[in-house]
């Protein structure tokens, strides 16, 4: 067996009911134990359970496919029941989707009712300053996804979209929030593309501006849709490749060197500049932090040496499938529709899943990524990397065809 992993202590900044702590320091203990089988419940839930978007932004399947599946609403509701009571937040995010346009009211009020704190990403049409004062209470976060500032480049990107009103609603939050500071964070997010990248650095001064907490520059994914001419590397192609064979692209060199790294200095001067806070995410970049701003679940921190999402996540997708982390990949854990969330967090294949990162296995579509670097390198051929497409397609068309 590997090493014991080293779990921190939970130190959550609430006052949190005792069955929440319980219930995580069973599961950090079971962790530490390396037992596969968890006698805790999930003490983080992903809620990416609507297609629906009003929004058909270039580097997303809904400019291709509109969505049109969300989760059940009865079905939604029971999850929420079984999973709430003892998890400390909840990931809204939708499935390539619009969280606000799917059922968010059911999620709100179960938020309310178990003490749950939402971590909310949104295009920010539909964040009125109404909805931001409906779910204040039991929102830790709430991440808008503008990309530009600039109307042409936000047309250009986020098709459907009017920026005026996303300006508007995030003007009025942030007076609310001058006038009444509540601890939710407000942040807004820009992908590093093609269409935006000579802009960014304005980006940073006019977010700074508009009184976000942080800025996040993300790196372009494709895995729901291949956008490879808004790639800024000079292997835009290979990249939108191994993105689509379900393998994570190796951004933490391609942050260093060439185009990409141009730009991210250019953003990173900009924010030392206006003094506004920035991420690189998944760019492996050393956030540049000018405000301390602090988080109402600082103390939930992720196990050191285990992916953070096998650990403590319980990831529910739009069709009731359940995976490890917010991207479906072929470790599918179980489908609420015909399981419960007790039968699936501690299923067979989660079992084997918790196994395989224990052994620092070759994991499939986990090895390479960046939150697993303790992996083994997935080291076969491009025929492994089909058979894994093929497996995803199949379970597509098994979902639609339960539906």
């Amino acid at each position: 067996m590997a090493q014991p992993l080293q779990l921190p202590t939970p130190r959550p900044v609430h006052e949190w009911p005792q069955a929440k702590l319980d219930n995580l320091r069973a599961v950090y203990a079971d962790l530490a134990a390396q037992r596969t089988r968890l006698r805790g419940r999930p003490p983080v839930v992903g809620l990416h359970t609507s297609e629906i978007c009003n929004l058909r932004c270039v580097m997303c399947e809904r400019s291709v496919t509109p969505g049109r599946r969300k989760l059940d609403r009865e079905l939604l509701q029971r999850t929420l029941d079984a999973t709430f009571p003892t998890a400390f937040k909840a990931y809204v995010t939708g499935s390539n989707g619009e969280p606000l346009l799917g059922d968010f009211d059911v999620i709100e009020q179960a938020a309310l009712s178990h003490g749950v704190q939402l971590d909310l990403a949104t295009n920010g049409t539909h964040l009125t300053l109404a909805r931001y004062r409906s779910m204040r209470d039991c929102t830790m976060r709430i991440n808008v996804s503008l990309d530009a500032h600039v109307p042409e480049v936000y047309a250009r990107i986020r098709r459907g979209g009017r920026l005026e009103r996303v300006v508007d609603n995030l003007r009025a939050i942030a007076a609310e929030r001058r006038g009444h500071p509540d601890g939710v964070l407000l942040d807004v997010s820009a992908i590093l593309m093609r269409s935006n990248a000579e802009i960014l650095p304005d980006f940073v001064r006019f977010a700074g501006e508009l009184g976000v907490d942080h800025v996040h520059i993300q790196a372009l994914r494709h895995f729901a849709h291949a956008t490879p001419a808004e790639e800024v590397s000079d292997t835009r192609a290979a990249s939108a490749r191994r993105d689509r064979a379900g393998a994570r692209p190796r951004i933490e060199t391609e942050s260093r060197v060439g185009v990409v790294a141009q730009h991210l200095d250019r953003i990173a001067a900009a924010a030392e500049q206006h003094r506004v806070n920035v991420t690189f995410g998944d760019f492996l970049r050393p956030p540049i932090v000018h405000r301390q701003v602090p988080s109402r679940l600082d103390g939930l921190e992720p196990p050191a040496g285990m992916c953070w999402s096998l650990a403590l996540n319980f990831s529910v997708q739009h069709d009731g499938t359940v995976y490890p982390c917010c991207h479906p990949t072929d470790y599918r854990l179980g489908d609420l529709r015909r399981q419960s969330v007790d039968e699936i967090w501690n299923g067979k294949v989660a079992a084997r899943l918790r196994a395989a990162h224990y052994e620092r296995a070759r994991v499939g579509f986990c090895s390479g990524c960046i939150e697993a670097p303790y992996l083994k390198r997935d080291s076969r051929t491009w025929l492994r990397r089909v058979g894994q497409r093929a497996r995803l397609f199949v379970q597509d068309r098994a979902s639609r065809w339960w539906d």
